[in-house]
Formats: structure tokens, C-alpha cells, sequence
């Protein structure tokens, strides 16, 4: 079936598998575009066709790995369309680099996040839709920094995958903390919400009473309420795993009591050896393919293609 839209697709190099797979199913033309790296790491975009006058333009552009790298390769790209008289230029970013910071802590910092949105807003970017965003934590459409932002979750597919390959179908569904209730909002299973703790390793208090004037310490993280899944199948899901503590604690925890443990997120950076570690401690891992690794094994394609049109 053709696709009746009056639209394009574009692919970023992190991307190119997803955006290949949205364009076999919903039958929409995808422009090509050459990327090329300089000796001195500069970046290098061109596009085979510039047909994209009075089109709706959807890029979809992943930015990790290589954070930085993405993000100039996604405002080279966006220029360029926008010399062409696009009629709308969309940005589907499955995984948004700067996420996180998204607030000020302290007197002098970046607000990261909101720069980056200032750059594409100037670049001519309409509207960005992502995916279990974490300054956003739960599905629907935002007003960030000025930007229209459609956060959808895909928290239902990664259960249904677990589900599929495991065989089990009752699961009790583990959050790793209270602020995972809206991520996990859209699953329709048991579900267990723990509680973590962080203690100094100098002086065993709670960090928030901590009074150790030792810079750089690393604090101890302990879990509660994992009593709760004794002799379950259980199901532990979060937005995102970077370095793998806060998911390592909360494996090693639940495996004391639990009867089978599987892991998934929808973002999964692994940095290090966090993935090798959690292998250590659980049935399986997975994660979707909004940044490519060995457990990224669920695809987001579905998600993606409700939005083109």
C-alpha cells in the first residue's frame, strides 16, 4: 500500500535500522542522506535528494551513542531541509541526549536540555516526539522550553516481549522506586513498588544526614520492600539504565526472595560493564532499540509509525 501522506523520512546514523523498518510498514519514501567524518572529527551531511518543498518532514534521530557527535549530525541535517521550504520538519528522537538535565541544581549551570531545544526551535523543528522521556515520566503531549513535546512510553511492548520469551504470564511488575508509577501506568499487571536508600560508607547515616566533609564518596545504595515478590515471578522495568547501580541493587535484592527475575528498560546506555554485571544477577535483559547493544531486542518501529501520518 502507498503511503497517501505528503510526507518524507529521514534517517540519523544511529537510527538507520528502525527508520528502515517504519518505512517498510508504513510504505512512506525515505530520502538518503551520506554522512562522513573528517580526520579531525568534523562532520560531514549531504542529501541525495532535496525534494522536501511543502513536505512534512520526519526525522528520526537517536542520539546515543555518541551524544555529542549526534546532536551536531542532527543540526547540520535540519538546516539543510529547512533551505528547501519543508512544510513542517518533525523530530522523532527515540532517545533524547541532555535528558536529564533538565533542571538547575546549583548557581551557574547549564540548562542543558533547554538549550538544546532553544538550537532546534531556531533550526526550524516544529514538534519532537520521544520516548519515555525522563523529564516527562509519563505519556501524553508537553510544552518544554517552548516546544511542543509528545512523550509515548514503551513500557507495554517490553512487558509483552518478557512475557513472550519467557513463557511466564504472572509476573508481579517491579519499580525500582516510586517514581516509575507513571512509567509503569500503562502495564496492566501486579505491581511492586521499591524504596531506595542511600547511606554513607564513613559514617552509616542516611546521606541526606550525612555530615562527612569527604568529597567524591561514593554512597551506599539499599533497597526496601522487596519482601513483597517472595516466591513471585517478577518483572523489573525503568526508563533508562546507565551506569546499572540503582538496577544492580535492586536485582540483587529481589533475587534473594524471588522465584525468576528479568530485567527491561527502554534505555539502555549499559556505560561499562553494567550490562555484563546484570546478566550476573537475572533471567534476562532486555532493551528496546533506541540505542543499539546485545539486549536491545524490542523495537520501538510500532511506536513510530502511529506518529507518522
Amino acid at each position: 500500500m502507498k503511503f497517501m501522506g505528503n510526507g518524507v523520512l529521514v534517517s540519523g546514523s544511529n537510527t538507520i535500522s528502525i527508520s528502515e523498518e517504519v518505512c517498510r510498514t508504513s510504505k512512506i519514501p525515505m530520502i538518503e542522506k551520506i554522512v562522513r567524518r573528517f580526520p579531525d572529527g568534523e562532520i560531514y551531511v549531504r542529501f541525495s535528494d532535496v525534494n522536501f518543498k511543502e513536505k512534512n518532514v520526519y526525522i528520526i534521530h537517536s542520539m546515543a551513542p555518541r551524544q555529542n557527535d549526534s546532536l551536531i549530525e542532527l543540526f547540520l541535517s535540519v538546516d539543510v531541509i529547512r533551505e528547501y521550504s519543508p512544510r513542517k520538519i518533525n523530530l522523532i528522537a527515540p532517545y533524547m541526549a541532555y535528558a536529564r538535565q533538565h533542571k538547575k541544581y546549583n548557581i551557574g549551570e547549564a540548562l542543558s536540555l533547554r538549550t538544546i531545544i532553544k538550537i532546534l526551535k531556531i533550526l526550524g523543528v516544529s514538534e519532537i516526539t520521544t520516548i519515555d522521556a525522563h523529564f516527562c515520566r509519563r505519556e501524553g503531549t508537553f510544552n518544554f522550553f517552548g516546544m511542543k513535546i509528545q512523550n509515548l512510553t514503551a513500557a507495554p511492548l517490553i512487558f509483552e516481549y518478557i512475557k513472550r520469551e519467557s513463557g511466564i504470564k504472572d509476573f508481579v511488575v517491579v519499580g525500582v522506586d516510586a517514581g516509575s508509577r507513571d512509567f509503569l501506568s500503562k502495564i496492566r499487571s501486579k505491581k511492586v513498588f521499591l524504596r531506595k536508600e542511600k547511606y554513607c560508607p564513613i559514617c552509616n547515616k542516611k546521606a541526606i544526614k550525612c555530615e562527612c566533609k569527604t568529597r567524591k564518596k561514593s554512597y551506599k545504595i539499599v533497597i526496601k520492600g522487596f519482601e513483597k515478590v517472595k516466591n513471585k515471578n517478577v518483572m523489573i522495568l525503568d526508563d533508562i539504565i546507565s551506569t546499572g547501580g540503582t538496577m544492580s541493587a535492586c536485582a540483587l535484592a529481589v533475587k534473594k526472595v524471588a522465584r525468576s527475575v528479568y530485567i527491561g528498560c527502554t534505555h539502555g546506555l549499559f556505560l561499562g560493564r553494567a550490562l555484563d554485571i546484570l546478566k550476573e544477577n537475572c533471567d534476562l535483559i532486555v532493551s528496546t532499540n533506541t540505542i543499539k547493544s546485545k539486549a536491545s531486542k524490542v523495537s520501538i518501529a510500532p511506536l513510530i509509525k502511529k506518529v507518522i501520518r
